[in-house]
C-alpha cells in the first residue's frame, strides 16, 4: 500500500496524502505524473508500452502497473474513494481505460467510489456518455483537457478547461489546481467543446501567420523581421511569438470535431472549413506546422 507523509511546518502536522492514479503515460501522462510525486503525492501509473512504465522503474514516488485494472487494485486498498486521471494519448481510446476489459471499473469494488478526471483530447459526445455511463454507477467524471503541453504541467501552469456536474467539478479541484489554472466550462462534454474551439483558433492563428510572413518575404520584407515587428503591435499572436512545433494530426482531428460541431449545429463556419481543408492536406507528412509557411 502506497502512502504519502507530508509535513507542514506552517501548520506542525503531517498529512497523509492516499496515491492518485494515472493512466497514459505519454509526453503528458509522465509530466501530470511527474508534477503530482513533485507535490507530494504518491501516483500508481500504468501504460501500454512497457517502455514508458520502465522510466520510472526506480521512481521513489511513482509506482508502475501492467495496465488500468492493476492501478485501481492499488488505489483500492488505501480508501473506498480513489482518484484517476486519464491522459490516454492520441490513437488509443479512452474509454477502453474504464469500460475495457482490463478497466479500471472491472476490480472495482461496489461499495468504492470513482473520480475520473480526464485530460485526454476526445470528442465532446465521448465526454458526456462517459460522464453519463460512469454517473449511473455513482461515479464522477470531468472533462479536463488542458493547453500548455507537458512543460505546463510540469510547471503546473496549465490552462484546464473543465466540463461536468457542478459537485464533480468540485472534488476535482484540489486535484486539478495542483496542475494549473481551472475554467468551468459548463456540464459534461463541455471542457471538450472549449477545447475545441482554442484549437480552431491555434490552427486558423498559424495559417494566418504563415500566409501573412510569405507575403512580406514575396513583398521584398526579411520574414524574420516582419516576424519581430508583428510580436509589437496589438495583433501579436501565441504562434507569433514562439512558433513552437505543432503536431498537424492532433490540429486535424481537432478542427474536425470543430466542424462536425458546427454542422450539427446548423452553423455556417468558413474558417473552420478553411483551416480544417489546409491542415488535412498536409497531415500524414511527419511536418509540423513550420511547413506551412515553407511551401
Amino acid at each position: 500500500m502506497l502512502l504519502t507523509l507530508r509535513v507542514h511546518a506552517s501548520y506542525d502536522r503531517v498529512v497523509i496524502n492516499p496515491p492518485v492514479g494515472v493512466i497514459g503515460l505519454g509526453a503528458m501522462g509522465q509530466a501530470v505524473a511527474e508534477r503530482l510525486a513533485g507535490q507530494g503525492i504518491a501516483v500508481v501509473a500504468t501504460a501500454r508500452d512497457p517502455a514508458d512504465r520502465q522510466k520510472f522503474t526506480d521512481h521513489p514516488s511513482i509506482a508502475t502497473r501492467p495496465n488500468p485494472a492493476e492501478v485501481v487494485t492499488e488505489l483500492v486498498t488505501t480508501g473506498d474513494k480513489m482518484t484517476v486521471f486519464l491522459c490516454v494519448p492520441p490513437g488509443e481510446r479512452v474509454t477502453d481505460a474504464v469500460f475495457g476489459e482490463t478497466g479500471v471499473l472491472t476490480v472495482l469494488p461496489r461499495d468504492a467510489r470513482l473520480l475520473v478526471i480526464d485530460l485526454s483530447a476526445v470528442a465532446p459526445t465521448v465526454a458526456a456518455e462517459m460522464a453519463a455511463a460512469l454517473g449511473a454507477r455513482g461515479h464522477q467524471f470531468v472533462d479536463a483537457p488542458a493547453t500548455g503541453g507537458p512543460v505546463g504541467a510540469t510547471t503546473g501552469t496549465l490552462s484546464i478547461m473543465a466540463g461536468g456536474e457542478p459537485e464533480d467539478i468540485d472534488a476535482a479541484m484540489p486535484w486539478l489546481n495542483l496542475l494549473g489554472k481551472v475554467s468551468r466550462c459548463g456540464p459534461p462534454g463541455a471542457g471538450q467543446v472549449v477545447s475545441v474551439c482554442h484549437q480552431v483558433l491555434v490552427a486558423s492563428g498559424i495559417m494566418a501567420v504563415a500566409e501573412v510572413l510569405t507575403l512580406a518575404e514575396r513583398s521584398g520584407v526579411d520574414p524574420e523581421i516582419a516576424r519581430t515587428a508583428l510580436m509589437e503591435g496589438y495583433q501579436s499572436t501565441g504562434m507569433a511569438r514562439d512558433g513552437g512545433p505543432q503536431g498537424l494530426e492532433s490540429l486535424a482531428r481537432d478542427v474536425g470535431i470543430a466542424q462536425r460541431l458546427a454542422a450539427r449545429a446548423g452553423l455556417a463556419s468558413p474558417m473552420v472549413d478553411a483551416t480544417n481543408a489546409v491542415v488535412r492536406r498536409l497531415t500524414g507528412l511527419d511536418i509540423d506546422h513550420a511547413v506551412v509557411h515553407v511551401r
